[in-house]
């Protein structure tokens, strides 16, 4: 193969002509583009039939994907198919790259976007072009770092946790997450199908999950979830995206079940303006949910408030903490919000000089707040009651959960 020598362009990119098998010469440009602010201006003018990124996680942002692929296909005379390739390190389900690759591809079915596709390289197949004791030296750098060790050395894709993740030494991989594969929690006829919310403006956290009572415990068994972080939907369409995963559950396990959903009291008590006269979160689910019932052969949602008063934040963190240590609680290992949930959400900092025994179940405020919310406003509620707490303190909530 012939190619030339490097050469520049008026901008000072790097490329060289290389000679391909039509016998002609193929360009290849080298673009430093360090920061996601100045990919769009970098990359217009150039019609590639073929990009690769290198080291794409450690990118900033979708706009090394977005911006750059809509470049791809413009450039007339070409055969086959052009691509969009790129290679990186693992790094964790929250990550854009995972969610581009792994989640975006993914339709209602669970079914693989063909025009996507992911490979993973292990070690072993790239071992003799690596430097003689390098991989040695990654697989000590990392032994002391459980996670760094997965991504670095096992090639997992896994969160790191954030601070004092307040699950942190009660939620385990290998008790709590079951599934793998196509494998996964799904519902058991036998219970009805209960769904938690926590709604907001541009913030949603809605949970799948069901109570199975056996013999001896209940466990609490998470298969699904519809997270929304920072995107302004109409209800509407929430709503409509919600009975879609209702249908579904009801086809796939071919089962009518019966779903009983539970909110925090704000979806009954804070009016919301908009429309003609405003309205409050559970009129509004409920009338959607009625307009659409026949749609989806579905009956309409009626929501339940959990209890809600001083101290229920931490009841419900020791709650669900009780649930892990008893081995009551299982969740889908395809769950990748309810999991980052585990993983990063930290407690509150203490004030200098303050000393607060419940610091460590006050969970600080993030996007993994709405994740929590919904998976607990169902435990609290059917674990300890609807009105719970109006008139009892907060100490007795933890002892009737028992966690004290």
């Amino acid at each position: 193969m012939e190619f030339t020598d490097e050469r520049q362009d008026t901008q000072k990119n790097i490329y060289i002509d290389v000679q391909n098998k039509y016998g002609s010469w193929s360009r290849i440009y080298l673009i430093s583009i360090p920061h996601g602010t100045l990919v769009s201006n970098r990359v217009k003018g150039f019609e590639p039939s073929y990009l690769f990124v290198d080291e794409l996680t450690n990118l900033d942002s979708s706009v090394y994907f977005d911006a750059m692929v809509q470049q791809l296909g413009r450039r007339p005379g070409i055969d086959g198919v052009q691509q969009y390739a790129a290679a990186c390190n693992p790094a964790g389900p929250n990550h854009w790259v995972y969610k581009r690759w792994w989640e975006a591809p993914l339709d209602e079915e669970g079914n693989y976007n063909k025009d996507y596709e992911k490979y993973f390289l292990d070690v072993a197949e790239n071992i003799d072009n690596l430097p003689d004791g390098y991989y040695d030296r990654v697989k000590e750098a990392t032994k002391n770092n459980e996670f760094e060790y997965r991504r670095m050395v096992l090639g997992e894709w896994v969160d790191v946790p954030v601070g004092d993740a307040i699950f942190k030494s009660y939620f385990h991989d290998n008790i709590h997450i079951v599934g793998g594969g196509k494998e996964k929690v799904v519902p058991n006829p036998e219970f009805p199908i209960i769904i938690g919310y926590d709604l907001g403006m541009v913030n949603h956290g809605i949970v799948f999950m069901q109570q199975v009572i056996g013999t001896d415990k209940t466990i609490w068994a998470v298969f699904d979830e519809l997270i929304i972080n920072n995107e302004k939907i109409s209800y509407e369409e929430l709503v409509i995206r919600l009975m879609r995963k209702m249908s579904y559950w009801n086809r796939v396990m071919n089962w009518n079940f019966s779903y009983k959903h539970y909110s925090d009291n704000s979806a009954f008590n804070q009016y919301r303006p908009g429309g003609q006269n405003g309205s409050y979160d559970v009129l509004d689910i409920e009338r959607i949910s009625r307009e659409k019932a026949d749609t989806f052969g579905l009956d309409t949602i009626k929501m339940k408030a959990a209890p809600k008063f001083k101290g229920s934040v931490e009841a419900r963190v020791r709650l669900l903490i009780q649930k892990l240590q008893e081995g009551e609680f299982v969740m889908s290992r395809d769950l990748k919000e309810v999991k980052a949930m585990f993983y990063n959400l930290v407690s509150e900092k203490v004030k200098y000089g303050k000393y607060d025994p419940t610091a460590q179940y006050k969970p600080r405020r993030s996007r993994y707040i709405h994740t929590f919310d919904a998976l607990t406003y169902p435990m609290i509620y059917l674990d300890v009651g609807p009105s719970y707490g109006a008139v009892n303190s907060v100490s007795e909530i933890f002892e009737i959960g028992g966690v004290n």
